[in-house]
C-alpha cells in the first residue's frame, strides 16, 4: 500500500533545508559553537543533552551527520528526508547552552535557526507517496514475550555497560528498558527489554526505511531477541 506523508526535500549548497519561518523570528541558543568535524578513521558520533535529558542546560553534538541534525531539528523520520550525499558525509560539532525550562519544541526551533544561520540550510516541505508496511501478528503467533520484571535484589548495571554471553553477544538485564545490537561472525543479534509497541514500530521503521502502521492490537511491553545471518559469498 502507499501513503501520503509530509516530507522535507532538502536543497542548498549542502543539500539540506529550512522550515517556512524566517530564522530571525525563531528562538535562539544563549551561546553556541558550530564547527565542521575533523576527519576521523571511525565515524563515531555523540548527541548528548537538551530538554528531557540529564543535561538540559547544554547540548554536545560531536561528529554528527547533517541528516541527523535536520531530523532532530524538524522532528522527522529518516524516510521523510531526501537530499544529496552531503547529508551523510558532512558532519558538524555543535556545543550550545540551553536556557532553563526550554521546551522540546522551542529547542527544535533553536536548532533550526542555528542550522539556518551558521550552516545556511534551507528546507522545502511537500507531500509524497511512499510504500507503507503494516505490522500484524504472524500466523504462527507472537514470538515476543511479556516483559520480565527486574530480579529481586538484583542491581542493573550502569547505563552503557552490559554483560555478554559466552559467544560475545550483549545480554540486557531484565526489568530495565533498552535495546542493543551486536554483530559477531556474520550474525547480527538485537536484544530488547520492556519495549512498547511504539518502540518496536520505531525500530522497524529504522531498519526498513519506510513508515510502519501498527495493526497488531498489542498494548503491553515486551522482551525479544532477533538474529540476522549474513551469508558469505564464496
Amino acid at each position: 500500500m502507499t501513503h501520503r506523508i509530509e516530507a522535507a526535500i532538502l536543497w542548498a549548497a549542502l543539500g539540506i533545508g529550512l522550515g517556512c519561518a524566517q530564522p530571525a523570528t525563531l528562538p535562539q541558543f544563549e551561546v553556541a559553537s558550530v564547527k565542521a568535524s575533523p576527519p576521523v578513521d571511525r565515524p563515531v558520533y555523540t548527541m548528548r543533552g537538551g530538554p528531557g535529558t540529564n543535561s538540559p542546560g547544554q547540548i554536545t553534538y560531536i561528529n554528527v551527520k547533517v541528516r541527523m541534525l535536520v531530523a532532530t531539528a524538524w522532528d522527522l523520520k529518516d524516510y521523510q528526508l531526501s537530499g544529496p550525499d552531503s547529508m551523510d558525509n558532512v558532519r558538524f560539532d555543535i556545543i550550545a547552552k540551553v536556557a532553563p525550562d526550554t521546551s522540546k519544541k522551542d529547542f527544535q526551533l533553536m536548532l533550526q535557526r542555528l542550522l539556518a544561520e551558521r550552516v545556511g540550510l534551507v528546507v522545502h516541505h511537500e507531500l509524497k507517496e511512499t510504500p507503507v508496511y503494516e505490522m500484524v501478528i504472524a500466523k504462527s503467533g507472537l514470538k515476543m514475550k511479556d516483559a520480565e520484571p527486574a530480579r529481586e535484589g538484583g542491581t542493573p548495571p550502569p547505563t552503557g555497560r552490559f554483560e555478554t554471553d559466552r559467544d560475545g553477544f550483549i545480554i540486557l538485564p531484565p526489568g530495565r528498558a533498552g535495546a542493543a545490537t551486536s554483530g559477531l561472525g556474520g550474525v547480527t543479534r538485537r536484544s530488547a527489554r520492556m519495549q512498547s509497541v511504539a518502540d518496536v514500530v520505531a525500530m522497524m521503521e529504522q531498519y526498513s526505511g519506510r513508515p510502519v502502521t501498527d495493526k497488531s492490537g498489542l498494548t503491553g511491553h515486551y522482551d525479544y531477541r532477533s538474529e540476522e545471518h549474513t551469508s558469505e559469498l564464496q
